[in-house]
């Protein structure tokens, strides 16, 4: 497939960061191995394997950051907070004269973030 324009001069913004990113990996990658990508002798094999790996520190990587978000949004969210303390309360009604099943509990902590106490049932 052959352009009449270079395609370098579409480039802006997120796309030409991208692309900066790659040349400068490419760069490190010189430095450390002494040869391109394109040059190293590795099998198809070790090439997948790599990939593999480094696909699994992607996942790793992209979940704690999932986490991290997660845990911002239920901190800082004042309805969250909200729903918080109203579930604690319901969470521990002995005052209230009824009883909510340890799953149900342990459950409702789970999905709002709730840390259990070791005073906690």
């Amino acid at each position: 497939m052959r352009c009449d324009y270079d395609p370098f001069e579409l480039l802006t913004g997120t796309e030409y960061r991208v692309c900066m990113l790659i040349a400068e990996r490419q760069m490190q990658g010189v430095e450390k191995y002494g040869t391109t990508v394109q040059a190293n002798p590795l099998s198809l094999r070790d090439w997948l394997q790599h990939a593999l790996e480094e696909s699994l520190d992607h996942a790793i990587y992209l979940q704690r950051a999932i986490e991290e978000l997660d845990s911002r949004e239920v901190g800082q969210n004042p309805a969250i907070k909200d729903l918080q303390a109203f579930a604690e309360r319901f969470l521990n009604p002995s005052d209230l004269g009824y009883t909510v099943s340890a799953s149900i509990r342990d459950d409702a902590r789970k999905v709002l973030g709730i840390k259990r106490t070791e005073t906690q049932s």
